[in-house]
């Protein structure tokens, strides 16, 4: 199982993503978490590689993603608060709140068919165990107890039951328990490291991803009792996260066939590859849902495929420094400065502002004025639903 993606690059960070998918697939929705933009952050997209929009804007990382069962939130993992803890926002990126707050790692979610309760791995009591808890993070149950941790809990489409995977063998492999903890069952018995699984919505079937435990994963299928185990994909490279589509006709994964890591759709038998959405980044942890028919947030449109912003030097010693923005269409624009910790220290909210190249004095000052002092900062611009990042060390005086 690959190690989480905790990217927090230097340099200038674009969006510029654009879909490729055909149109015939499953309906709907995919949420993922993606460093297209230079950090780990959420984003959705619809099934057809359309209304690509971004969920999270932070500093910290955003990963591993899952839809509410009607569509209209997402559970997920994030650092924000120092270490991984489970938060929940509405479908379009609002209402964030935390979920957990423990001293060990929460994540990994999966939300029940009934929408009642969470599954989610933690180490809160020192290895990594599954663990059950209502949708406000409240009543939480420990499902799991052994000395191996235990990951990637996913819901049986009855809500009687879970599946995840285990290193309790060395590699991973893969049980299902019942959500009493009772029933606990092994179904591989394969000399690989078996993860990421996802039951079908009939029910039938198991998808998940296998490999020698270092490299060259690929997707394979087997019954819900384990039996008739069989590879799906064999294209070169790696290939992580299947998630089902919500009539259960396609399976999305992420593959870095071509390079970075991208989401690809194939038929549940393992024909009609094609990749579902390119960018710049790598893409991961897939979800795939049916679009609510209830009123949610809506997503952002997709915006332009280029934002840039420039400082005039990475060691602003001279105040005031120059921070340039780079427009590619007329609109609003927000410029924010954050701490090391994940603070906004400093906003500039502007606009309109016509297309082209503006600068914009920054002197070295929080919101209230107050000196800063010397260390890392990191300088954001969003517009038309897009970011540029830069990093910038500030040398007070």
């Amino acid at each position: 199982m690959p190690p989480r993606l905790v990217s927090f690059a230097i340099g200038l960070y674009l969006c510029a993503c654009s879909p490729a998918v055909r149109a015939d697939g499953d309906a709907g929705r995919l949420v993922f978490h993606s460093d297209m933009d230079g950090n780990d952050e959420i984003y959705a997209i619809q099934s057809d590689g359309s209304g690509l929009a971004r969920l999270t804007q932070h500093p910290a990382s955003d990963v591993l993603p899952n839809w509410s069962p009607d569509g209209g939130r997402v559970v997920f993992d994030s650092d924000r608060d120092g270490n991984y803890e489970v938060y929940v926002m509405s479908a379009g990126g609002l209402d964030i709140q935390r979920l957990t707050e423990e001293p060990g790692e929460d994540g990994f979610c999966s939300w029940s068919p009934e929408g009642t309760q969470i599954a989610f791995y933690s180490t809160r009591d020192g290895d990594a165990e599954i663990f059950l808890m209502d949708p406000d993070g409240a009543n939480p149950v420990q499902l799991t107890h052994n000395s191996a941790p235990d990951y990637d809990p996913a819901w049986a489409p009855d809500g009687d039951s879970l599946v995840f995977m285990t290193r309790r063998h060395g590699l991973g492999e893969i049980y299902v328990i019942s959500v009493d903890g009772t029933g606990e069952r092994r179904l591989t018995y394969r000399p690989a490291d078996d993860c990421h699984p996802d039951w079908s919505p009939d029910s039938t079937e198991i998808v998940f991803a296998s490999g020698p435990g270092a490299t060259n994963y690929k997707i394979w299928i087997m019954n819900a009792d384990g039996s008739n185990q069989r590879q799906l994909t064999t294209a070169a490279g790696d290939h992580y996260f299947p998630a089902w589509s919500p009539n259960g006709a396609r399976i999305a994964f992420v593959s870095n066939r071509t390079g970075n890591f991208e989401i690809y759709t194939m038929n549940r038998d393992g024909t009609g590859q094609e990749r579902a959405f390119e960018s710049a980044g790598n893409e991961w942890r897939l979800d795939w849902c049916a679009t609510p028919s209830g009123a949610v947030n809506p997503l952002p449109r997709r915006g332009p495929e280029r934002l840039e912003l420039e400082i005039a030097s990475p060691r602003l010693a001279g105040l005031p420094g120059r921070l340039r923005l780079r427009l590619p269409e007329g609109g609003p624009a927000t410029l924010r400065i954050y701490d090391i910790a994940g603070r906004c220290v400093w906003a500039l909210a502007a606009g309109p502002l016509d297309a082209g190249v503006h600068d914009v004095a920054w002197s070295g000052t929080d919101d209230t004025g107050r000196g800063l002092s010397s260390g890392l900062y990191l300088c954001r611009l969003t517009a038309h639903g897009l970011a540029a990042s830069r990093r910038v060390l500030l040398l007070a005086r």
